[in-house]
């Protein structure tokens, strides 16, 4: 610990960075976020940039979720269509790695975070575009009694034999 004192001190009084050739940060930003806007300008601006959309990379490679009974990859496409749809800004839909694996350990972790998330801030003041009732309590309470919250028509796509890959352990306990 003294080494470093010294050396951070001495650089510090120096005003000089010494900054290795090999040295690369990576970072993500969304420049959907009104808070960092100005800091994602003065980036692009400095550094180089390539886009990922929201479709790229690997599927995290979750299968079952609980209730819903189809695969994570298969209701992330089917909401995705169904904002797009409904001209729902891009930025708000959903990419791969939203829900991760612990996420998807308990129908309550999952519902809370996913959810949630869709009916209180990307369908806020459109619900109907995702889901059958018409109040975000409403959508929470369907989800606590272990219902799936989601529209007739998102629920048609993920039983149509394309995305119907729900092992008979995860399929919904009550009909939809």
């Amino acid at each position: 610990m003294k080494n470093f004192r010294s050396v951070a001190k001495y650089y510090l009084n120096t005003d000089q960075i010494e900054i290795p050739e090999n040295l690369y940060l990576w970072a993500t930003m969304n420049p959907n976020d009104s808070s960092v806007q100005v800091i994602d300008s003065a980036f692009i601006r400095r550094w180089t940039v390539e886009y990922f959309g929201i479709n790229s990379g690997i599927p995290n490679g979750l299968r079952d979720l609980p209730v819903i009974g189809t695969t994570w990859e298969a209701l992330r496409s089917a909401i995705n269509s169904e904002l797009t749809a409904a001209d729902i800004d891009e930025g708000e839909l959903i990419g791969k790695w939203f829900i991760t694996e612990q996420d998807c350990r308990s129908w309550k972790r999952f519902y809370s975070k996913f959810v949630f998330h869709l009916a209180n801030y990307v369908v806020r003041d459109e619900l109907e575009v995702l889901f059958e009732h018409s109040t975000v309590q409403e959508i929470m309470s369907q989800c606590n009694r272990d219902r799936n919250p989601f529209k007739q028509e998102i629920r048609t796509i993920l039983n149509s034999p394309a995305t119907a890959t729900a092992s008979p352990a995860t399929a919904p306990s009550t009909p939809p």
